[in-house]
């Protein structure tokens, strides 16, 4: 069942009070007063939203409150359309004597609206929901690594250590800079791991250290998790910056050293710049690994080296890694029936922790019909992996701002594997209208393609190639990331194919839908 997200049709709500036109018409109306409480009420609403989101993972009276919450929500937003469409059809000069019969007609659904608005909020009350926390829980990485159970990383594992032992020189004498980049649940870790504890990486380096980058670090805390690691003996708590870049260089001084940097999500260019000292002073040679979801991130290191991208697994691979999962040691053969479902299974995996968690799911069930279940069941409609892949995929949801969670949303109509082309999609969010400008007089245009370069920096989106020449002709979400946005879109969007009706779901909340028909033919959806 997908999540209940909310926060993205709340902005939109709020984007709409705050529209010029809304706030002529109030002042017309008398409705100022009733459209700021309602402005007010929302900005509350969002406040305790994230909190609400997550809750709704474990908790089901939150998620039937969301629901409930949405509903009123979207009737508010039906409203402010009304008010919007009507003042539009009617225009200034034909208004005269209606103007009392609609300001009244209107207050009174805005005041009726308040108070379902208010009435939910009460209800939600006694869940005490809090404004969200500026981090995220993630479960924490170390060095630490099992090699036999890893598979498909020989290439990726063999790369890097090159990258390693090369003596490529860097500008100013500073640590050279290796980004390993890819959406949640690829490998990154498992690959940093790999190399980290590779026998010629262990004899190449005088100091290595491993730091898991928590959602809170700033520089400081990088800095004094690297002091602590390396200086075992000092058990110090509380360091100035000024002592920390002091003891960090001569920790580092005339040492080859190897810093590996997991999980990092730090965007600020001068937090960068505060880690400077981690970059200078030590032995030609010596290196720092960073493992990131974001391109961005990666592209902040003015590294002479580009990112490493990784890839999915290959098919193989992946099969290993379920297998491994669903089977004891031999097991396989007992169950011949079972192999070509879990075949089948397997190819919606493309990615390590995707094939960990169906595998673990299969664990225990050896009838044909459960593995044909799973094997017929999207992965995001399936409740065991709210303990694997999806929650390491929604990370990067809630990472992302408002106004882009709401972009990322919508691209839930377009069909699975179908090739993107931004510029229309871009229209589409414009359409929507999910575009705004934080730049006065930027056309949406520009806003939307910053919008867009944004998600694909993120891997939310991967590039088409032609196969030819390289060059990108479009693109592509990944499975596992079209999972996860079914997983957060919920019911308002929706694809309607000509010749496979929705099973299941009710189209009367849809606000969006993608129409597949069949053009050499006059049938549209009989749902429309």
């Amino acid at each position: 069942m997908a999540d209940l997200i909310l926060s993205p049709v709340i902005q939109v709500v709020y984007d709409r009070l705050a529209s010029p036109l809304l706030q002529k018409l109030g002042n017309m109306w008398n409705l100022t007063d009733n459209l700021e409480k309602l402005q007010r009420t929302i900005v509350y609403v969002q406040s305790v939203l994230e909190d609400a989101e997550q809750h709704q993972l474990i908790h089901r009276d939150v998620r039937t409150w969301l629901a409930e919450l949405k509903r009123v929500v979207y009737d508010a937003e039906d409203i402010l359309d009304e008010i919007t469409i009507t003042y539009r059809n009617i225009g200034m000069p034909a208004l005269g004597q209606k103007l009392d019969r609609l300001r009244i007609k209107y207050a009174d659904k805005i005041r009726d609206m308040l108070d379902k608005l208010e009435t939910t909020m009460d209800e939600g009350s006694k869940f005490n929901l809090r404004e969200p926390s500026v981090f995220h829980v993630r479960r924490e990485t170390s060095s630490f690594v099992i090699e036999s159970e890893v598979y498909g990383r020989e290439e990726d594992k063999a790369n890097i250590v090159k990258l390693l032992l090369s003596g490529e020189a860097t500008k100013g004498g500073e640590a050279l800079c290796i980004p390993i980049v890819g959406f949640g649940g690829l490998g990154k870790t498992t690959v940093a791991q790999l190399v980290f504890n590779d026998q010629r990486v262990q004899q190449h380096f005088d100091v290595k250290t491993w730091v898991f980058v928590h959602d809170h670090y700033g520089a400081k805390d990088i800095m004094m998790a690297i002091f602590r690691s390396v200086n075992k003996n000092n058990k110090c708590q509380w360091l100035s910056m000024e002592e920390l870049h002091s003891e960090v260089r001569n920790l580092l001084d005339k040492k080859r050293y190897l810093i590996v940097l997991d999980d990092v999500w730090i965007e600020d260019q001068d937090e960068w710049e505060r880690l400077r000292p981690l970059f200078q002073g030590g032995v030609n040679g010596s290196k720092i690994i960073i493992t990131t979801r974001s391109r961005k991130v990666a592209l902040m290191m003015n590294s002479p080296t580009s990112p490493y991208y990784m890839e999915v697994l290959s098919e193989d691979a992946c099969w290993s890694v379920f297998k491994q999962r669903a089977f004891q040691p031999g097991e396989e053969e007992k169950y011949p029936d079972l192999l070509p479902i879990g075949h089948q299974i397997v190819k919606k995996c493309g990615v390590a922790l995707a094939a960990k968690t169906l595998g673990s799911l299969m664990r225990l069930k050896r009838d044909q019909m459960e593995w044909l279940s799973v094997q017929n069941s999207e992965l995001w409609k399936l409740g065991e992996c709210e303990n694997g892949i999806l929650p390491a995929l929604r990370l990067s949801y809630f990472h992302l701002p408002p106004h882009l969670k709401r972009c990322f949303a919508f691209c839930s109509i377009i069909p699975r594997r179908f090739q993107i082309h931004k510029e229309k999609l871009i229209h589409q969010w414009m359409a929507a209208g999910l575009i705004k400008s934080s730049i006065e007089g930027e056309p949406p245009e520009e806003t939307g393609n910053d919008n867009f370069i944004h998600l694909l920096w993120m891997s939310f989106f991967q590039e088409v190639r032609d196969c030819h020449n390289g060059m990108v002709i479009g693109y592509k979400m990944h499975d596992v990331i079209y999972d996860l946005v079914q997983s957060i879109a919920g019911t308002e969007f929706m694809i309607l194919d000509y010749d496979s009706p929705p099973t299941g779901r009710s189209i009367e909340r849809v606000r969006h839908s993608y129409v597949v028909c069949d053009f050499r033919s006059s049938d549209i959806p009989k749902v429309l």
